[in-house]
């Protein structure tokens, strides 16, 4: 798998859509930017959100679903309810065959007793997703954000102790 041509490929697709972002009318208190990341299948998408479309998203729910308790902190940081959502194998076809490569490596070639090689790809390809998130810090400079922004990744179906895990141990394999 090539992780370089992954993290370069990701860094100019994804800047295009920060670039464009940032000069549409909807650049205005960007509160977040974030990967969310499936290491397990290869997939990894961008989500903006800010904070008119966040308040947009808690009223149309209190509407929809009055007897539950909507609030912008509760879908603050929920992902499925960002409006601005980029999925990284559309963006070129470069990335999906390469998305296409971790997923056949990691999903059907490794051995799930060679547990090993295993843990390595997901961690050399969360490594790669870190690099590119710090590649694109100076197109995110771009945004206007809010005091409060913040721009991470998380994963899907991961809890914390795992998150930690493989934010953690990705930087204990080799450079990208």
């Amino acid at each position: 798998m090539n992780y370089k041509s992954l993290v370069e490929n990701l860094v100019l697709q994804y800047s295009k859509v920060i670039k464009e972002f940032s000069q549409s009318e909807d650049n205005k208190n960007v509160y977040a930017l974030l990967f969310h990341v499936d290491p397990y299948h290869g997939a990894i998408t961008l989500y903006l959100n800010n904070e008119s479309k966040l308040k947009e998203t808690v009223l149309r729910y209190q509407n929809m679903y009055p007897n539950d308790s909507y609030t912008e902190e509760s879908l603050r940081h929920s992902s499925g309810d960002f409006s601005f959502v980029y999925h990284a194998d559309e963006l070129s076809s470069n990335i999906k065959d390469l998305l296409k490569t971790y997923y056949n490596l990691v999903v059907e070639e490794i051995d799930y007793e060679d547990t090993e090689r295993y843990w390595i790809e997901l961690f050399t390809f969360t490594k790669a997703i870190k690099r590119t998130l710090q590649k694109l810090e100076q197109y995110i400079l771009l945004l206007d954000k809010t005091d409060n922004f913040d721009s991470y990744i998380e994963f899907h179906d991961t809890d914390e102790e795992d998150t930690n895990f493989l934010l953690e141990e990705s930087e204990l394999v080799g450079m990208i």
